[in-house]
């Protein structure tokens, strides 16, 4: 099976210019306690978050809509996207309905985020290739063998300095369609799922082998 990496489309009829396509609405509050900032990486919110935004100036209405907002893995997309994703495997997903204000009507939405867990081995490690980064400069590269000498590794360094992939290989049992890795943001996407996305004509990402 064939892997991609995920990034948001941009510059195209379809999605517009603006990036992200959606921004804040008035009077949204940030602080509130099911603010879309409690949000947290690696983790499932245990409350119902208020996930409502407006288009912003140059975006326009598509089936995946990218965000910045949102501190975690996932997509906020249409119910026509969400029906054919939930239709492949995915990495502990949870579903939460999400508004998106457009020319004073309220579209709907959902966020689709995803975690991974203890038992769950995306990343091929020994395949991949890893680096130190501080800033902009790149280090050097470093060999990680598993998630918990990555965590050894991560723990050691100061707070400028970060463990980056250059090069990203899915473990060969790996039976998902859509999952996040160990290490950082990246987002992965199966040939399969792509397939199906492509001919319902969903609109909103690109794709890069891995």
């Amino acid at each position: 099976m064939k892997y991609f990496e995920i990034e948001y489309l941009t510059g195209t009829i379809e999605t517009g210019d603006s990036f992200p396509s959606v921004e804040f609405i008035k009077d949204y509050d940030t602080a509130a306690v099911d603010s879309v900032f409690k949000f947290e990486w690696g983790k499932t919110p245990d409350f119902i978050p208020n996930i409502i935004f407006g288009l912003a100036k140059g975006a326009k209405v598509c089936d995946i809509l990218s965000q910045a907002s949102i501190g975690s893995h996932g997509l906020l997309v249409n119910k026509k996207t969400l029906d054919v994703i939930l239709k492949h495997s995915l990495t502990n997903p949870k579903v939460f309905p999400a508004y998106v204000s457009y020319k004073d009507k309220k579209l709907d939405y959902y966020w689709i985020n995803l975690t991974l867990d203890s038992k769950q081995h995306i990343l091929d490690w020994e395949a991949s290739v890893f680096y130190y980064k501080r800033g902009l400069r790149n280090l050097g590269e470093v060999k990680i063998y598993s998630f918990q000498d990555y965590k050894e590794k991560n723990q050691s360094l100061d707070s400028m300095t970060f463990i980056k992939a250059s090069k990203i290989r899915i473990n060969k049992n790996n039976t998902y369609d859509f999952f996040p890795v160990e290490i950082g943001t990246n987002m992965i996407m199966s040939e399969r799922l792509i397939s199906n996305l492509i001919a319902d004509n969903i609109i909103g990402l690109k794709y890069n082998e891995l």
